[in-house]
């Protein structure tokens, strides 16, 4: 496989049923059960997908959503779920810094008793992810990518 410069290769070959590049038969095997996730996290996906799924335009992926993404809980309970919405700062350079400095701001707030492997932080693009894990080594915090 080739690496653009953007981090992507030929994912032709990750969405083209047709391609399997293993040396087994690919099988589909749907997991009722989220073993990995506690209830908290299990419950918000479940009623995001459900609510996203409305205002979706493609029937197949709001029928995916409304129908097929929900899983049930395992034996881990509790967990937590943060959303935050930033303003759109005036400034370049401080647009840049928004989001890791909420990030670090929400971290500082977490119970103690909160592991810092049990957080995890999303990103849309590789780039932002940088920011972000730069600006918590600068501030201290250990990352793990």
């Amino acid at each position: 496989m080739s690496l653009s410069s953007s981090g992507i290769g030929n994912t032709s070959l990750y969405f083209n049923p047709a391609k399997n590049p293993f040396l087994i038969q690919k099988k589909i095997q749907e997991l009722g059960v989220n073993y990995r996730s506690y209830s908290e996290i299990i419950q918000f996906n479940n009623s995001f997908f459900k609510h996203v799924s409305q205002f979706l335009q493609n029937p197949s992926y709001s029928n995916l959503f409304l129908h097929n993404s929900g899983q049930e809980e395992n034996e881990l309970k509790g967990g937590s779920v943060s959303v935050s919405f930033l303003e759109k700062p005036e400034d370049k350079e401080e647009d840049e810094l928004k989001y890791a400095k909420k990030v670090y701001q929400i971290i500082q707030q977490l119970d103690s008793e909160v592991s810092l492997g049990a957080v995890c932080v999303l990103v849309r693009k590789r780039s932002e992810g940088v920011v972000v894990a730069n600006y918590l080594s600068e501030n201290n915090l250990e990352i793990v990518s």
